[in-house]
């Protein structure tokens, strides 16, 4: 039996998909913003259960069905229109550990890496040479 070859990475062709930085942007966008739909969805859903039923209005699989469709419809138009702000503050984190390319192709801006790391003036220390 012959061993397994080395692991390949996973190439994922997203629809649309060039590499540019807009793309990835909007990919980006996209995927916190379903996030965020399905987040708000299991928040409707935990809040419908505690809702206490009659069995004079509710009852039935289809009542659960329809619930359940309409949740996620909810929550996807709730996503879209902005929210609870979710998805705007995961953008704004993963822009900030530049999972974002910049698009002036600069790269990341971490110190360490070309720029001048701040230094500590403390009163009344001196630096030896």
């Amino acid at each position: 039996m012959k061993g397994i070859g080395s692991v390949q990475p996973l190439n994922m062709n997203i629809p649309g998909g060039g590499s540019s930085s807009t793309d990835k942007s909007a990919a980006l966008k996209k995927a916190v913003t379903e996030f965020e739909a399905l987040f708000i969805n299991q928040m409707l859903k935990v809040m419908r259960d505690t809702v206490t039923k009659s069995k004079l209005f509710h009852g039935g699989s289809g009542e659960e069905i329809y619930d359940s469709l309409l949740d996620t419809e909810l929550s996807n138009q709730m996503a879209k229109g902005g929210g609870i702000g979710l998805a705007k503050v995961l953008l704004g984190q993963f822009e900030k550990i530049s999972v974002v390319p910049d698009p002036t192709g600069a790269g990341p801006k971490t110190p360490g890496h070309g720029e001048p790391q701040p230094q500590s003036k403390a009163p009344g220390v001196k630096k030896r040479v």
